[in-house]
């Protein structure tokens, strides 16, 4: 239900493709996840899921960021959509990724506790 809200609250603020990006990010990140932990042997617990919820959270912000960036640029520059992903992503990917692994390197001392 939660995916459902958020897909159509982002698809109202920036079109379908950018609620279509989210209605498959979060769903692939879960099932992904869950398969590997079935593959490694590991268990949900609340920690495990803790992190999966701080996951989805972090991969939703980095497509909606994407997303965003390449609707300003097929809009506002009036280029095609997949001249306007490239200028997108090489834009906004590095500093994203970097955000992401600040993000990351600020919360990894909680796996050692």
């Amino acid at each position: 239900v939660a995916i459902l809200a958020v897909t159509v609250l982002v698809m109202l603020a920036m079109g379908w493709r950018g609620g279509l990006v989210v209605f498959f990010s979060v769903p692939l990140t879960f099932a992904l996840t869950l398969f590997s932990y079935y593959v490694l042997g590991y268990t949900l617990n609340r920690i495990t899921l803790f992190a999966l919820v701080f996951v989805v959270g972090i991969v939703v912000d980095d497509s909606i960021i994407i997303a965003e960036n390449m609707h300003r640029h097929f809009h506002m520059k009036r280029l095609p959509f997949k001249q306007a992903a490239i200028y997108a992503i090489n834009e906004v990917g590095n500093p994203t990724i970097l955000a992401t692994f600040t993000v990351i390197a600020a919360i990894l001392p909680m796996a050692f506790v």
